[in-house]
């Protein structure tokens, strides 16, 4: 799932696939600029998030004792 995830991101230009010239063979990978681009809007959203928390608690509570 990791190595699926990982060709994901990397197909749209999210990390950078670095291989190394080991012996065994390895790879390492990174984030490209375009991915470290979405870190903030990232944390936008996690601190709205944070600051909605106990809305999105009730919310849920709500939501599961009516269904």
């Amino acid at each position: 799932m990791l190595t699926r995830t990982l060709k994901a991101l990397g197909r749209v230009s999210m990390v950078e696939r670095i291989i190394c010239a080991t012996t065994p063979p390895q790879v390492e990978y990174a984030l490209s600029d375009h991915g470290r681009s979405l870190a903030e809007p990232v944390r936008q959203m996690a601190q709205w998030v944070l600051a909605h928390l106990p809305v999105i608690h009730d919310n849920r509570q709500r939501y599961d004792e009516n269904h």
